[in-house]
């Protein structure tokens, strides 16, 4: 069984905390603070200003906030992201705009 889809629809504004026990799709606006325990995607026309806590997360358009994402982000051509992402994997594509730091939890062999 795979976890539940849910949308936010590009119509739809959310202000305040949001969490998701399964995955999550956002085209609307969402403000506040955000945390999905599935996969995250941000659309082209999605635009997040949240703190986010995600188990993968993909943008495609804005995110403004501090970002954790344990198994990765993905960071498309057509994103703007704006703050500091702590996760284990990053990829992000040319032509993406982002600033901030990036904290990535890997552990190194001893010999390093």
């Amino acid at each position: 069984m795979s976890d539940p889809m849910s949308n936010i629809e590009g119509d739809i504004r959310v202000n305040g905390t949001l969490s998701c026990d399964g995955d999550l799709i956002i085209d609307g606006q969402l403000e506040g603070e955000l945390s999905v325990k599935g996969n995250l995607t941000i659309t082209e026309i999605g635009d997040v200003g949240a703190d986010t806590v995600a188990s993968k997360l993909t943008v495609a358009g804005k995110l403004k906030g501090k970002v954790s994402a344990e198994k990765g982000v993905l960071i498309k051509s057509t994103a703007s992201v704006l703050g500091p992402i702590e996760t284990n994997q990053i990829i992000i594509e040319d032509g993406a705009d982002y600033s901030g730091t990036i904290n990535m939890n890997v552990e190194l062999p001893k010999d390093v």
